[in-house]
């Protein structure tokens, strides 16, 4: 009898499962498989969005990149070397300062042109919105061409984040050596500075990553049951083959 009703129950799952899976594609699954017309807001969405504010964010927008280039200006032109260096070493660390100096305005006056002229949601939004959207195809294109112009500010910001960090590291490290007291803790405050890029992401990278996490959330685990077999261990033989109905979780990324 007990059998008879695991049998039962198995079956019972198993026809509910090809029943489900013979209705999905009435009832919108087809459009589940493209996060890109599910996520919300959707890319073009989220690109308009940030193309309104992006005239009143712009110059704010690699701040953390101007502070760290401000602290190696700084520094390049108020350190000083230590007493009782050889004219040599003299020379060497006067060109030091100056090639501080040479980056720190260097990464001002490109952070100042990106943010004055460089528009990246705006010109996205432009492409995006020129785009028809009679029909799926049509619509999933314009998200993933939207989705291209959200990320793609993001890719230019890690990279000015890594020079950044680098070349603002290496020039405050570089005038660590024989600098004066005082100059030393100018020089701390410089390589602190440094890591600026690196604790305070940009705009652009937030947007990025704020639309990926939105594009995680409409995945979640979805349950199924099933039979599954199994070896029960006997007093009389080594094992016996068994089904037995279950339940599952499957996650995908």
């Amino acid at each position: 009898m007990q059998r008879r009703l695991l049998s039962l129950v198995s079956f019972l799952c198993l026809f509910l499962n090809v029943a489900m899976a013979v209705a999905a594609p009435n009832t919108g699954a087809e459009k589940l498989s493209y996060p890109e017309l599910e996520v919300t807001p959707r890319a073009s969405e989220r690109l308009e969005i940030e193309a309104k504010g992006e005239a009143r964010t712009h110059w704010l927008t690699l701040a953390p990149l101007q502070a760290s280039a401000l602290a190696t200006l700084y520094v390049g032109l108020s350190a000083n070397y230590d007493s009782g260096l050889s004219s040599d070493a003299q020379s060497n660390y006067n060109m030091t300062k100056k090639f501080a100096v040479g980056v720190g305005a260097g990464w001002l006056a490109l952070t100042t042109a990106l943010s004055a002229y460089y528009r990246p949601y705006y010109a996205g939004y432009k492409d995006v919105s020129k785009m028809p959207t009679t029909n799926s195809r049509e619509e999933l294109t314009r998200e993933r061409i939207a989705e291209e112009a959200l990320y793609a500010p993001d890719a230019v910001a890690q990279k000015l984040k890594w020079f950044s960090v680098a070349s603002n590291l290496g020039v405050n490290l570089a005038l660590v050596s024989n600098a004066d007291r005082d100059s030393r803790l100018k020089i701390s405050a410089g390589v602190l500075a440094a890591f600026a890029p690196l604790i305070f992401e940009s705009r652009w990278s937030q947007v990025a990553m704020q639309h990926r996490e939105y594009k995680k959330k409409i995945y979640g685990p979805i349950s199924f049951s099933s039979a599954y077999s199994t070896i029960l261990a006997t007093s009389n033989s080594s094992g016996a083959q068994k089904w037995q109905p279950g339940l599952g979780l499957l996650w995908t990324f």
